[in-house]
């Protein structure tokens, strides 16, 4: 990692740590670890988040692709990953 994603684990770690260490002293070692123990995430908003993002950003890649495109090489993002694509080659095989 280079520059400023190292930063920002760096400081996503540092904050994390300090919140830790807040929360100690709050609550103690015992009450912590038992709202730990009892804690449970509610993950149905962290999907619906994560599926709206995604959504948001292939209609958005979209759009470029077919209205907005000046430049005629850019990437196609799926997930996580992008795929370099030129709109030469997107096309070739919708001809025919």
């Amino acid at each position: 990692m280079k520059g400023l994603q190292k930063v920002n684990g760096e400081m996503n770690l540092i904050m994390l740590v300090y919140n830790i260490k807040r929360t100690l002293s709050l609550l103690g070692f015992t009450k912590m670890l038992q709202a730990l123990q009892n804690w449970k995430p509610d993950y149905s908003k962290m999907l619906y988040q994560f599926i709206s993002n995604q959504m948001r950003q292939y209609w958005r890649q979209l759009v470029e692709l077919f209205f907005l495109t000046a430049n005629p090489s850019f990437n196609i993002k799926i997930g996580i990953k992008a795929l370099p694509l030129k709109q030469e080659e997107f096309y070739k095989g919708q001809s025919g």
